[in-house]
């Protein structure tokens, strides 16, 4: 059996958590959040990081502290996890589909400003597979606008766009190490704050609505209940795990950039006749090597891959459902929106697997089994006979 998914092992996370429990803090802003802090300060080149127990509550937290109101709207593509969608929800605002490129299935800019309406107070790009979005013409947009930009970088830890890192261009940046990413701790999360009015509302919500961050710089003699707040912070233990898969982060990067790589290469090589298209590189973006996929012409065609390589015991994986058309979510879709290219997205979309320990013999295992199903198939269009 080659799995979807396997989490880096790396050889101090025994060590870093045992470590951890000696200490006997177990709670959140221990000795390795602060480390995990000052690790990816230094990497991404920012000062104001708050560790989270995700990047949903990363999403929250940046919501939460731009004031949303019942009447507040943010624009999300509807190609994304609901996490992005709910997060809107949950500050009080309402979503707003968009849609997303053909290239990439990031935010399409060209489409942004027909969504923009004086409710208007918010853009969240999601910066899907590892790619990140058109931020050059989306910060244009949102600048002429007076917009806020939140970068939904859960699966773009690392990536750059034009140079600068995924979730540092905007307003705040919100990063997964949940154990499906590339860098993990299990559960967890990070919220960068490039908007410094903010950062105190997001030290104060995600601390229960204390000022305690304030108390342990010593700012107040002691900290109290100071406004809205929630439990953001992670177990220290949790950082623990991070922190050494932080450390050995630019190794683990490198090993998924080389299999997508070669994913690439060989569709690339091949132009089946049955993709509407697959993972690309782009010029303006260092991808994280973070997924692979392909985005079949017809969703029984999907279907049929997913069973061919399940029965040759290869595990393969859709995506999202698009969010407009999704139970809940339709309810939010607006009769003049068009989502032509999201349609059946969920069902034509399959994601190869793509993790630091696949080998290179079971690589050529999973081409050589995508080469027999093109074929196979190309004289079978339904694919019925694999369902």
């Amino acid at each position: 059996m080659i799995e979807f998914q396997k989490a880096y092992q790396t050889k101090k996370s025994f060590t870093y958590i045992k470590d951890c429990l000696e200490q006997q803090y177990l709670s959140s802003d221990g000795l390795y959040t602060k480390k995990c802090y000052d690790w990816l300060s230094n990497k991404l080149n920012v000062k104001d990081i708050l560790m989270t127990t995700s990047c949903t509550h990363a999403l929250e937290l940046a919501l939460q502290c731009i004031s949303l109101t019942c009447d507040d709207e943010v624009i999300v593509p509807s190609f994304t996890y609901p996490s992005t969608a709910n997060a809107v929800l949950m500050a009080g605002g309402k979503v707003v589909f968009s849609q997303v490129l053909r290239k990439d299935l990031t935010l399409d800019p060209a489409l942004i400003e027909e969504k923009i309406t004086a409710n208007t107070k918010a853009i969240i790009v999601v910066h899907y597979g590892g790619q990140v979005c058109a931020m050059t013409e989306i910060m244009a947009i949102a600048k002429a606008h007076n917009l806020y930009v939140i970068e939904d970088s859960a699966q773009s830890f690392l990536s750059t766009y034009k140079g600068e890192m995924a979730g540092t261009i905007g307003d705040f940046g919100c990063y997964s190490f949940h154990g499906t990413k590339d860098v993990v701790a299990g559960e967890g999360g990070a919220l960068v704050i490039n908007n410094q009015v903010h950062k105190e509302a997001c030290e104060i919500f995600r601390n229960k609505g204390t000022n305690r961050e304030a108390f342990l710089r010593n700012e107040v003699d002691f900290y109290e209940w100071v406004g809205k707040g929630s439990s953001y912070g992670p177990s220290d233990i949790l950082m623990a795990l991070l922190f050494s898969q932080l450390e050995v982060s630019e190794t683990i990067i490198r090993l998924r950039q080389v299999i997508r790589a070669r994913y690439v290469d060989h569709f690339t090589s091949k132009a089946y006749g049955l993709l509407e298209t697959y993972s690309q590189v782009h010029s303006e973006v260092i991808n994280n090597g973070h997924m692979f996929y392909m985005i079949f012409k017809d969703p029984l065609q999907g279907q049929a891959f997913r069973a061919y390589m399940k029965d040759r015991g290869i595990m393969v994986y859709t995506h999202f459902v698009p969010l407009h058309s999704s139970q809940y979510g339709s309810q939010y879709c607006r009769d003049k929106d068009v989502f032509d290219l999201e349609k059946d997205l969920g069902k034509r979309l399959v994601r190869l697997p793509l993790y630091p320990d696949l080998s290179e013999d079971e690589q050529r295992e999973i081409l050589a089994c995508v080469d027999e199903f093109m074929v196979e198939v190309s004289n079978d269009f339904s694919g019925d006979s694999y369902l």
